[in-house]
């Protein structure tokens, strides 16, 4: 398991906050699809904020 200093979890915690905006803004125009859309998001979003944590918490 290789170590994640803090600062690269804040970088790739800050990339998937900014995907994930952009993302949603481009549901929200669209309106197609859109429970669904965020949804699927939100989940994938939130598995890989657990991933990394889980990884933070196992280094520190």
């Amino acid at each position: 398991m290789k170590n994640i200093s803090k600062e690269n979890l804040k970088k790739r915690l800050q990339f998937f906050q900014s995907i994930f905006v952009v993302l949603m803004i481009i549901a929200l125009f669209t309106k197609f699809y859109f429970v669904a859309f965020s949804y699927g998001m939100t989940s994938i979003i939130f598995y890989s904020f657990s991933k990394l944590f889980s990884r933070l918490k196992n280094d520190y």
